[in-house]
């Protein structure tokens, strides 16, 4: 019984050894790859408000519109845009201020598309300012960070 174990493992060998030899044959492989542009943000329209007539004795709220960020990645991922929550204006050639309240402070999404594939998606930002009786007239100016985090 011993010596059939034997055989048997040699004939194995033997023939996984032939067959090895006789299917050496060559083949041509392809392959591909996709490069999609890095993650980005671009400012698609500045944030602005309309000219706003001198207020009365309590002051007035203009609304800030029109502000719009791109966000450029991969289909399918995370992420959260924020900026902060107010800004302080300032008059060009003076020092007086209005502060501008911000909206989103943060707004987590995910980019449409078939995941993978390159995609875009937009955000909206607006905003009020609040105008007090007792404000120089003139251009009201400042800038603020727009920072977009990937999960």
């Amino acid at each position: 019984m011993g010596a059939f174990r034997i055989l048997a493992t040699a004939a194995v060998s033997l023939w996984a050894g032939q067959a090895c030899a006789q299917a050496q044959a060559s083949a041509e492989a392809r392959g591909s790859v996709t490069i999609i542009d890095p993650r980005a943000l671009a400012q698609q329209a500045e944030l602005s408000v309309g000219p706003v007539m001198r207020p009365g004795a309590a002051g007035l709220t203009a609304q800030a519109v029109d502000g719009r960020y791109e966000i450029s990645g991969v289909a399918g991922d995370s992420f959260n845009i924020a900026m902060p929550s107010s800004l302080k204006l300032v008059r060009s050639g003076g020092t007086e201020e209005v502060v501008l309240q911000l909206s989103p402070s943060g707004a987590m999404t995910i980019l449409p598309g078939a995941y993978g594939a390159r995609a875009t998606g937009s955000v909206a930002v607006q905003g009020a300012v609040g105008v007090p009786q007792a404000a120089a007239p003139g251009t009201y100016k400042g800038s603020f960070p727009v920072i977009l985090s990937l999960q």
